[in-house]
């Protein structure tokens, strides 16, 4: 697992820090040599087995029992857009995309079917992405066999070393890449890209090197130019290979030795390349004005980063930093809790080697209330210039914090070989080194008194002492010197006093007197499910594992949702994000963060379809503590106001980028048409709606929805069953009984749109991009689930090949998509979904090609090969999954007194692998086949007036 630099956002990234074994108060231990501590005294996790090649290859090895029989593997090329001159931006990453197409004895697409037989999906198992510094290529092989290995190992080191970059697949493959920056990189999205780079990265390569490129660079790039880039740039010197997995060690280094061993760098070394200087933006603030846009302000202190290798001597200066950042964010975020002019504010720190350092402050105000934003903002940050915070702001930061690398290194028992993996790619990327978990712990613990308040002050002077440079992002028109003369103004705002801080305890919670009473056991002995009814009607179904060690993720389910609510009204459930932000019981939010600091027993509140959720991720120590929160939440929930008029700022400040591209008109307007305009299941409300729910309304629909229904509790991880059962009886199964009104039939039975036609809307982005969707009704998930599952295969057979001919073959499109909408909460109800981006004169030739494929399918059935493959890929997916926490939490929500849900979990790895190929030709031919009764289209067209622009 990568630990980074950010502590933001409860999650700690601390794996470049480290402290001397003198500082630990122990004699130092020898630990074996690793050429990621070169340059630096910090020393190497003896787990890692690593060495370089007599060719100059870097490469890191590690034995990793999750998921069991399963080895990821990653291979870095220190080749991205910084490489790059000006007139071949986008070529690191076009490079990308043609390793996949064929190398020396693997032709295109050969690669890919091999993976894939071997159980790993494109696009998911295997992938690669391109950024600023690197190239890095993703494949997580659900085998561990010396032969699966080998072949895997064989593709991926002639991608690296053989790549054919054919001339005839690059024109296709530039279509691709096309396709993708267009679907990435909408117009505002392209717009404010650029003006941050101008404003923060001024006078570095990084702010003109784009890592998608130009249609024009992209267009230059012939083959053979493409391949000289290549062998200038895909050298076995900037090369780092990593597999972790399920393995001994001497076999992975064994194969990475074979396979890559022979590969020779082209010439000399090339040189690296003038990464440029930190300069002045012309102006301290800039502008982006744009009606689509979403209010925003953001301010940057931009220092030189300092590409040296990570060193004890720089541990306690950075950890001090973060400390400072926590203890920022925090404060601005709770000015956004309090009212007034900002919606929501935190702070960050970035870092980026050949880059620069940024200090961020990010404000999204109040409609047109930038300036007041801006001052309150500076009044929060001239605080924290003019005085050390107070003890308890610090100690609540260090509390977290100790948490987290106590909770890392459990964790690390039981982390899965692609997060392990990945985790020291992003060490290698940033220049850090990848230390013992438990030695950052250790760290941490000496080096926590001299975390003083005054020492945080003296850290934000020195992070804050540059000049901050102003973004301003507005909906309505600003003038950019207005903004820089606000800038000016807000700096001399004086600093905002703090309000006093309460004393809180659990001991201030209203819980139930008396426990409430199991009256029923029912065990599933073969699934090791359990499931304990209360008196009062609760219930709780539990799962010991130990995939996670020491973690317990508990769910609770209160009521039926929207499922038996009015289908033609609009429901308020947009407004679950509303919840939580005035805190629950006796305590603000604020009170709620410092009272969980160093534990895990916060709660968060979520809302689903069919139920109202509140989750907790906690552990055996806080278990009991955790569910008295819970309990908290779901019976003594604050209605606030101000947080109500926050969630109506932030729905008007972005409602208009949701027509910024063809993608997000569909998820806002489109999905919906899937229910045939049922209400209930609308994706975005009506602006009048949101305008219009008062306080009161707001808080009556949310009581409504916690006062009845049933409550069901799923717990699943690392618990003592004793202890829990205990600790629900004396919360759920506490509470007195309660009235149910479950959906009616006529609620249940939603149906897809009549069948045949076209709904066409609209967006106002790149007039170049369209988006269609193709939807086939289906049966309900468990209502037959041969034919469930028969169709699932179809998807994966119909993506590839929609991969295979229409990406790879025409250049189609970038990502098309196959899925399935199959809520098992709706017994009748299915659709299955084919679609792509296009430009809008591709629409009628992505139909075409999806067309002859399940014309192919429901014609003649798929081929041995294709079965095989989708029916390896689904198998490993399910049974990688069966692995993990969260698929068990899954099933321990759903219906499990239906038995074709337990059936279902019984049987699924095995009804996949004996899938025939009659099977799917069936399903095709019933369901999905051009013409197949209930099949209807979306599409999403530029709009006319963007059309005209």
């Amino acid at each position: 697992m990568r630990f980074g630099r950010s502590w933001l956002g409860g999650l700690l990234a601390f794996g470049l820090f480290a402290a001397p074994a003198a500082l630990l108060g122990r004699p130092a231990e020898p630990v074996p040599a690793s050429w990621q501590q070169a340059g630096s005294d910090i020393p190497a996790d003896p787990e890692w087995h690593t060495g370089v090649l007599s060719n100059g290859l870097h490469y890191a090895v590690r034995r990793n029992p999750r998921p069991a029989g399963n080895i990821a593997i990653r291979v870095r090329i220190a080749a991205g857009a910084l490489m790059e001159r000006d007139a071949q931006q986008g070529w690191a990453h076009l490079l990308e995309h043609m390793a996949f197409r064929g190398s020396q004895g693997v032709p295109d697409g050969e690669g890919v079917k091999i993976w894939q037989r071997l159980g790993a999906r494109f696009g998911s198992d295997s992938n690669a992405f391109t950024s600023q510094r690197a190239t890095t290529y993703q494949l997580d092989l659900p085998r561990t066999d010396f032969a699966a290995y080998d072949e895997a190992m064989r593709v991926l080191a002639g991608m690296m070393q053989d790549a054919t970059i054919d001339a005839h697949l690059l024109d296709t493959e530039r279509q691709v890449v096309l396709a993708e920056r267009a679907g990435s990189l909408p117009p505002l999205t392209r717009k404010l890209r650029e003006a941050m780079r101008a404003q923060f990265l001024t006078g570095l390569l990084a702010e003109r090197r784009d890592i998608l490129g130009t249609p024009e660079t992209l267009a230059a790039a012939s083959a053979d130019k493409l391949r000289a880039f290549y062998k200038q740039w895909y050298r076995p010197d900037r090369a780092v290979v990593v597999a972790v997995g399920d393995a001994d060690p001497e076999l992975l280094a064994r194969v990475i030795r074979e396979r890559f061993g022979s590969w020779q760098g082209a010439g000399s070394a090339p040189p690296e390349p003038d990464y440029g200087a930190i300069a002045p933006p012309s102006a301290p603030a800039a502008t982006v004005i744009d009606g689509q846009a979403s209010n925003s302000i953001s301010l940057e202190w931009v220092t030189a980063h300092d590409d040296a290798p990570m060193t004890m001597a720089r541990f306690d200066e950075e950890f001090a930093r973060d400390v400072a950042l926590r203890v920022l964010s925090r404060r601005l975020s709770n000015e956004g809790d309090r009212g007034g002019a900002i919606v929501a504010a935190g702070a960050r720190f970035s870092d980026s080697p050949h880059v620069a350092d940024e200090v961020s402050v990010t404000i999204r105000p109040r409609a047109s209330d930038w300036r007041p934003a801006l001052d309150q903002a500076f009044g929060v940050i001239n605080a924290m210039l003019a005085a050390p915070p107070r003890q308890e702001e610090v100690d609540q930061q260090l509390d977290a914090m100790r948490r987290i690398l106590a909770k890392s290194v459990t964790d690390g028992d039981t982390a899965l070989s692609n997060s392990v993996a990945d985790g020291i790619v992003s060490d290698v990327d940033e220049g850090d080194v990848s230390a013992a978990r438990a030695f950052y712990r250790d760290a941490f613990e000496r080096i926590r008194p001299s975390l003083t308040p005054a020492r945080v002050r003296t850290t934000v002077r020195a992070m804050l002492a540059g000049e901050p440079r102003l973004l301003l992002v507005s909906s309505t028109p600003v003038e950019t010197a207005s903004a820089a003369a606000a800038l000016a103004s807000a700096r001399r705002v004086r600093g905002s006093a703090q309000a006093r801080v309460r004393s809180v305890s659990l001991d201030q919670l209203r819980l139930p007197a008396a426990p409430g009473k199991p009256v029923s056991v029912i065990k599933i002995d073969d699934l090791g499910i359990e499931r304990v009814r209360f008196a009062n009607g609760v219930e709780l179904a539990m799962k010991q594992t130990g995939f996670d060690k020491d973690r317990i993720g508990l769910v609770v389910e209160i009521g039926h949702g929207v499922l038996n609510l009015d289908s033609a009204a609009p429901v308020p459930d947009w407004s679950a994000g509303a919840l939580g932000l005035g805190g629950i019981g006796p305590f603000t939010r604020e009170e709620l963060g410092r009272l969980a600091a160093g534990r895990e027993i916060a709660p968060s509140v979520a809302y689903g379809k069919d139920s109202f959720a509140i989750t907790s991720s906690t552990d055996r120590r806080d278990l009991a503590d955790a569910l008295k929160l819970s309990l908290t939440a779901a019976t003594q929930m604050r209605y606030s106001s101000i947080g109500l008029r926050r969630l109506k700022d932030q729905f008007e400040a972005g409602y208009q980028a949701n027509f910024s591209q063809p993608m997000s008109v569909y998820r806002a307007f489109g999905a919906p048409a899937l229910y045939a305009g049922d209400k209930r299941f609308a994706s975005l409300p009506d602006p009048r709606d949101v305008r219009e729910l008062s306080d009161s309304a707001f808080a009556a629909f949310w009581r409504a929805q916690l006062a009845g229904g049933p409550i069901k509790l799923s717990v699943i991880g690392d618990f003592d069953r004793d202890a829990l059962v205990d600790a629900v009886a004396r919360t759920y199964g506490a509470l007195p009984p309660r009235d149910d009104a479950p959906p009616t039939q006529q609620q249940l039975t939603v149906r897809p749109p009549a069948a045949g036609g076209t709904l066409a809307l609209h967006h106002r982005g790149d007039v170049d991009q369209a988006l269609v969707i193709r939807a086939f009704a289906v049966p309900g998930s468990l209502e037959n689930l041969a034919t469930t599952r028969a169709l699932n295969v179809a998807s994966e057979i119909v993506l590839t090949l929609l991969t295979d001919r229409f990406r790879e073959g025409e250049g189609g499109t970038y990502s098309p998509m196959m899925t399935s909408d199959q809520p098992d909460w709706l017994p009748s109800y299915g659709v299955v979904l084919a679609g792509a981006q296009v430009r809008p004169s591709r629409i009628a030739d992505f139909e075409a090609a999806l067309d002859r494929i399940l014309t192919e399918l429901a014609t003649r059935g798929p081929d041995p090969d294709q079965l095989a493959r989708a029916k390896a890929t689904l198998a490993a997916r399910i049974d990688r999954s069966r692995t993990t926490n969260g698929y068990w939490l899954g099933v321990l929500g759903r219906n499990l007194d239906d038995p074709r849900r337990i059936d279902s979990v019984r049987t699924q790895i095995a009804a996949y692998r004996d899938m025939d190929a009659a099977a799917v030709q069936t399903a095709v031919a019933r369901y999905l086949k051009p013409g197949a009764t209930g099949s209807y289209e979306v599409r999403v067209l530029p709009d006319d007036r963007t059309a005209a622009k």
